[in-house]
């Protein structure tokens, strides 16, 4: 069964704990019916404990293979890769087809060979086989040991990025001084722990590199566990391992930096002050002139129009005496106005002016005079009523005293009782005397010869 490249992590746990060799199938997308037909021609030719790898060429699990076990860049894709204790056995260097697949399986995976950690005469072939044309292992992740705390994590994020046993492969002769150290490099963000060989006089810088050639594009710090300290990689520029006490053996903590979203910062853009705007100056004036009738006129004048212009004007539509006067404020023009231009009366660019007929005062005047010779007739008809009472008063007493008068019908009906004029049209104190006199004697009323209407 062959394992899809998110499981690069389990794949590699799997051999390193059960020591089988690790097959790896580098194809290439633009070629993937090959690579299936590949798959399938594997599966059937071998029967070997195998742990089978897919990679797809390019992606960033195909670029950490790459970075511990290098292939020429002329490699021709679909490849096999024949990968245990930690190296490169056998790579296929032609194109992957059925036979060479059959071929390359009979060689070096038959069934003689299931564990080639215990066969050193396959290996010996195998070393053959490679012809000196594949490139030899980095020195700073020649040896890479993948760790869990608890759990294994197949779906790991950012596995290691080559595999080999538990043992040291770096050789402790008597006499020879050891100039590697080994770091354990744990990522605090999911628990995965990568042993990796360093030289004494590398940097941090070159623990950075070799992480961020793994796929780990975050930034991260390096922190030291015991004691604890964040290692800040500008200042520590020029610092060794050695330097930092790391050696032989050392553990780092890679932490991620939270990300920091900047708030843009907004641009404070000096002011500038403005020319004073020049003034409107109007040359018209649109007056809306309201009739007597309703009718409303609208018509433009000249600013420098004078209040004549428009008496002329409103004199075409109206024969009678008129006046003009604003609304609002509220003015009458008079006559002192009438030689005054329209912009020094506030009435440009627009206004209102309402027309008013004078013809009501000669009215008024009229019925005025009226009015006083009615007051003399009055007059005139009073005295001639006081003479005729001094020679008459008997009769002027007869007329006054009675308030009804009886007529008799000319067809000599019933006769007609009439109301005088004083008897019906009273004033008002009168009317409200004698309408509270017909309260009070509603009100009052005996009970048994006693008033109910007593004050207590």
């Amino acid at each position: 069964m062959w394992l899809d490249e998110t499981q690069l992590a389990a794949a590699i746990q799997q051999s390193v704990t059960q020591q089988q060799p690790l097959v790896v199938l580098v194809e290439d997308p633009s070629n993937s019916t090959v690579s299936i037909n590949l798959a399938t021609t594997f599966d059937a030719t071998t029967s070997a404990a195998l742990v089978r790898l897919r990679l797809v060429l390019g992606s960033p699990a195909c670029a950490q293979f790459a970075s511990v076990f290098p292939f020429p860049q002329t490699l021709r894709h679909p490849s096999l890769h024949l990968v245990a204790q930690g190296a490169r056995k056998a790579l296929l260097q032609s194109p992957a087809t059925n036979a060479a697949v059959a071929e390359f399986v009979r060689v070096n995976l038959g069934a003689e060979s299931v564990v080639i950690a215990n066969n050193e005469e396959t290996q010996d072939n195998n070393n053959n086989n490679d012809d000196d044309e594949v490139p030899p292992l980095s020195n700073a992740s020649s040896f890479v040991v993948v760790e869990q705390d608890e759990v294994l994590n197949p779906n790991a994020v950012y596995p290691p990025r080559g595999l080999t046993q538990p043992q040291s492969s770096v050789s402790t002769t008597v006499g020879t001084p050891t100039t590697t150290t080994t770091i354990s490099l744990k990522f605090s963000h999911d628990s995965v722990v990568v042993k990796s060989k360093f030289e004494y006089t590398d940097t941090l810088a070159t623990i950075r590199t070799f992480i961020k050639k793994s796929g780990f594009i975050a930034d991260f710090d390096f922190v030291l566990p015991y004691p604890f300290k964040v290692l800040v990689q500008e200042e520590l520029s020029g610092v060794t391992l050695q330097d930092l006490c790391l050696v032989p053996t050392g553990s780092l903590v890679v932490k991620k930096k939270p990300v920091v979203v900047k708030k843009p910062v907004k641009k404070v853009e000096p002011k500038v002050e403005q020319a004073p705007k020049a003034p409107v100056v109007y040359d018209t004036a649109s007056l809306s002139l309201r009739l007597p009738t309703g009718e409303i006129i609208r018509q433009k004048f000249q600013a420098t129009d004078t209040l004549t212009t428009v008496h002329e004007f409103v004199a075409t539509h109206i024969q009678q005496p008129f006046e003009l006067s604003q609304l609002y404020p509220t003015r009458v023009f008079g006559v002192s106005e009438e030689s005054l231009s329209l912009k020094a009366l506030e009435l440009v660019p627009s206004g209102t002016l309402a027309v008013k007929l004078v013809g009501g005062a000669v009215s008024a005047y009229n019925n005025a005079n009226q009015g006083i010779l009615a007051m003399l007739w009055v007059w005139i008809l009073s005295v001639l009523g006081i003479v005729g009472g001094l020679f008459g008063g008997g009769t002027q007493r007869a007329e006054a005293t009675p308030q009804k008068e009886v007529t008799q019908t000319e067809n000599g009906g019933e006769p007609s009782v009439a109301v005088s004029k004083n008897d019906k049209f009273g004033s008002v104190a009168e009317m409200r005397r004698k309408e509270e006199q017909d309260k009070k004697g509603k009100t009052e009323s005996a009970y048994n010869g006693n008033s109910t209407a007593q004050d207590f």
